[in-house]
């Protein structure tokens, strides 16, 4: 169920209600999930919004958040500028990241008749920062063996951000970063120590790094 308070041509708000059905076997569910959009103009000659949004959820008693709030406005007639950031959360596992980048070249979809159902090209260019908080629960002699021994590698192997980056703590993304012409910054490691929890010791580790093209 969807509600649009406002025309078309003006700004409104937008308000929906969804019920998914999913297959009885998902282990996981039932999930509960709420979403809040909220965009507000600040000054609409220059076409500048700000823009924030909230998904939560909660699956098998475990509490999902994304928040992103973003700036955008028109810095010429060919190229729009947005700067935001965002956090999301898992549990006990937390990521906060920052962007800044670019739209150039807008032009928009034309009708077949026009541009032969073909749009043109929109180039994404800019940088996004990302800060990482990780929490791993040290319950069982395996985890407390991997953990330990990750420590001793920070502080003697001196490949070991690459280590990271390229096969344990991006893999994939980080292949497909590279294909589509993107890099990746060294990986900082802000932290990495044991901390007493309400169920035992728990593994914290911090983590930063950016990436852009």
């Amino acid at each position: 169920r969807i509600v649009l308070e406002g025309g078309s041509s003006s700004w409104g708000k937008v308000k929906a209600r969804a019920k998914v059905n999913v297959p009885p076997a998902s282990p996981l569910l039932p999930a509960d999930c709420n979403v809040k959009l909220n965009v507000k103009p600040l000054d609409p000659a220059k076409g500048f919004v700000r823009i924030s949004a909230v998904f939560e959820s909660i699956v098998d008693s475990t509490k999902n958040k994304l928040t992103i709030e973003a700036d955008i406005a028109n810095e010429t007639k060919e190229r729009r500028i947005s700067v935001g950031e965002g956090m999301v959360s898992v549990g006990d596992f937390s990521h906060s990241f920052s962007f800044e980048g670019s739209v150039v070249n807008m032009f928009y979809y034309r009708s077949d008749a026009v541009r032969r159902n073909v749009p043109n090209p929109i180039y994404m260019q800019g940088r996004q920062f990302h800060d990482i908080l990780m929490k791993v629960p040290l319950d069982n002699n395996d985890l407390i063996d991997t953990w330990e021994g990750t420590v001793r590698a920070i502080g003697s192997t001196g490949t070991f951000n690459d280590w990271i980056r390229d096969f344990w703590f991006i893999g994939p993304a980080f292949t497909a970063l590279n294909e589509s012409g993107q890099r990746i910054s060294r990986i900082e490691v802000n932290g990495l120590n044991t901390e007493s929890g309400p169920k035992g010791p728990v593994g914290v580790s911090r983590w930063r790094f950016s990436h852009g093209g």
